[in-house]
């Protein structure tokens, strides 16, 4: 959803439509918001890949520790950038 939500065309649709709506005007994101959207997009799309590459049954621990290795290191370096 927010990877579709940060499209910029579905962005300025969806601020569009909180500015013409008297009652979502407290709600408009803010190019902060936004920014903050798409960081969320980036760090969860290594979760995202590494779910499909290790989705089939024919996957086996030998395959899921390494991914799981890799997102925890994934995880640890963006604390430390998004602290």
């Amino acid at each position: 959803m927010i990877e579709w939500a940060t499209e910029p065309l579905i962005k300025q649709a969806i601020d569009s439509f909180c500015m013409e709506e008297s009652n979502l005007q407290d709600d408009l994101l803010s190019r902060n918001d936004w920014k903050i959207l798409a960081d969320i997009r980036e760090f969860l799309r290594a979760f995202y890949d590494a779910t499909k590459a290790t989705k089939s049954p024919q996957h086996s621990v030998a395959r899921v520790i390494p991914t799981m290795d890799f997102l925890l290191d994934h995880y640890e370096q963006s604390t430390k950038q998004y602290a």
